[in-house]
C-alpha cells in the first residue's frame, strides 16, 4: 500500500467509526390514549366527547421551527333527534381539562368552544410540556353541551367526567 492509499483507508475507517459510534437521537414517545363520555336529555339532545392524549405539530419558540408536541385533543359531537334520525348540531361546549404525570398535575385549562359540524369545527386542542417518562392521564370534567341553534329553550346535556391514560415522554 502506498502512502496515499494508506491515508485514504485511514480516513475512510475513521469516518465509518464516527458514523457508527454516534448515539442515535430517539424521537420522543408522547403519551397516547383516548376515552369517551356522553349524555342525552329528553331523548332528543345528545352530547358526546372523546378526549385524547396525542401529539400534534406546533411551533416551538425555543428552536424557531415546527415540531411534534404533546397535546390534548377533545373531539365534540352534538346531535339532535327528530323521532328516528340523529343529525349533527352546532353547540357550545364548556368544561375543564387536566393532564397529570404519575398523579402530579402537569397542565390544566378550560374548554370553551362552539362545535359546528357544518363548518368542520368540532375539535378542541391544547399543548402541554412533558415532565419526563411516566403514566399520563387526561381528565375532562364539569362538562356541559348546549344546543346553539335554539334560542327560546336551549337544551343542555352534562356528560360525566372521564379520564384517558397513556405512557410516554
Amino acid at each position: 500500500m502506498n502512502g496515499l492509499t494508506r491515508k485514504l483507508a485511514t480516513i475512510a475507517a475513521g469516518s465509518a467509526l464516527a458514523l457508527t459510534s454516534a448515539p442515535a437521537q430517539a424521537a420522543p414517545s408522547f403519551p397516547r390514549g383516548c376515552a369517551s363520555t356522553s349524555a342525552t336529555t329528553d331523548r332528543t339532545w345528545r352530547v358526546s366527547l372523546k378526549p385524547c392524549l396525542s401529539s400534534e405539530e406546533g411551533y416551538d419558540n425555543d428552536s424557531g421551527s415546527w415540531i411534534q408536541k404533546p397535546a390534548v385533543a377533545v373531539t365534540v359531537n352534538c346531535e339532535h333527534s327528530d323521532l328516528l334520525l340523529w343529525s349533527g348540531r352546532r353547540c357550545h361546549v364548556s368544561g375543564r381539562w387536566e393532564v397529570k404525570r404519575n398523579g402530579n398535575s402537569v397542565a390544566s385549562g378550560s374548554i370553551s368552544m362552539t362545535a359546528d359540524p357544518d363548518h368542520g369545527n368540532s375539535r378542541f386542542h391544547a399543548y402541554y410540556r412533558c415532565a419526563g417518562h411516566g403514566t399520563y392521564t387526561l381528565t375532562v370534567s364539569n362538562l356541559s353541551g348546549t344546543d346553539a341553534t335554539t334560542s327560546n329553550r336551549p337544551r343542555t346535556a352534562r356528560p360525566p367526567e372521564v379520564t384517558a391514560r397513556g405512557t410516554g415522554c
